[in-house]
């Protein structure tokens, strides 16, 4: 009887076969918490969050928006964006065309110091911020989260997600 020698992928199998459990413990009410991830949000629970995005907006539209009011604009149609993506093309390539509003108007800022949007770009970063809040209202926390795990990873690098976990926990 010759023993034939074993290839990469029925080594790791094999190894995967006696290797010890790797699971959390899990809490009982574990299921309790992914049906809440998984519900979608009450349109009053998000009602807060659409009112500062809004007002931040405003600021935006008036000149007098800071870094922060302008990032935080920015990030809303980021995330929505990649929801967008998952959803209807047509919703995504609304909120690409504000993102290029937004754009122009970060490079206006270079020259001039303010934060000063155009008449176009003000009508397009308005409607897409209607989408926004409309992806917002339609989705589940997870899918938001899932959307902000994305955006944070590109802005900055795999894996940048966990590592600001990590830290926030810590």
């Amino acid at each position: 009887m010759t023993i034939q020698p074993m290839n990469r992928a029925q080594r790791r199998a094999a190894r995967r076969k006696h290797a010890p459990s790797k699971t959390r413990a899990s809490s009982p009410l574990t299921p309790l918490y992914i049906l809440d991830n998984a519900r979608p949000h009450d349109p009053d629970e998000k009602a807060g969050a659409h009112l500062k995005t809004l007002s931040r907006f405003d600021l935006l539209r008036d000149g007098e928006a800071d870094q922060a009011d302008f990032d935080h604009v920015a990030m809303t149609l980021n995330i929505c964006k990649v929801r967008a993506l998952e959803i209807d093309a047509t919703l995504a390539s609304a909120i690409e065309r504000a993102q290029e509003a937004m754009q122009l108007c970060s490079d206006r800022r270079e020259s001039d110091g303010r934060y000063n949007l155009d008449a176009p770009g003000l009508e397009l970063v308005a409607y897409a911020l209607g989408v926004a809040q409309a992806i917002i209202d339609a989705s589940t926390p997870l899918q938001m989260r899932s959307a902000r795990r994305a955006v944070v990873d590109a802005m900055f690098g795999k894996g940048a997600w966990r590592r600001m976990e990590r830290m926030v926990a810590a």
